[in-house]
């Protein structure tokens, strides 16, 4: 096996353990990052769904009763910080899709969705 000689200015491979030290910290730092990302987009989506099975179940409870089914549903989801995208009835079923804000990456925040449909058994 043949050495390096150390000059003296120092060895020729002075250094480079600290380059791959900080090399490998900012990729751990990276993957945390995106991790964290996935995470909280998950939980966002996971939020918007539950908001719209309970204002579409909202909807449905006022079919049955005779009310105006997408005005309850709409009034649920904004209480759940949700808006409405779109609601209508198929039969005593309501059909809902609601948005809500997801999180934010490098500035762009990104938006996640819902869908539900809720009513009688058929």
């Amino acid at each position: 096996m043949r050495r390096l000689r150390c000059l003296p200015t120092g060895c020729p491979d002075d250094g480079v353990a600290s380059f791959v030290a900080v090399t490998l910290i900012g990729l751990l730092v990276l993957i945390g990052l995106a991790a964290n990302f996935v995470v909280a987009t998950a939980a966002a989506h996971r939020g918007a769904q539950a908001a719209a099975d309970l204002a579409a179940l909202a909807g449905a409870v006022t079919v049955q009763s005779g009310g105006i089914p997408c005005v309850v549903a709409a009034e649920v989801a904004t209480a759940n910080h949700v808006s409405v995208t779109s609601c209508h009835l198929d039969g005593d079923h309501v059909v809902l899709a609601v948005r809500s804000d997801g999180p934010q990456l490098f500035g762009h925040r990104f938006e996640v969705s819902g869908r539900a449909r809720a009513g009688p058994v058929d």
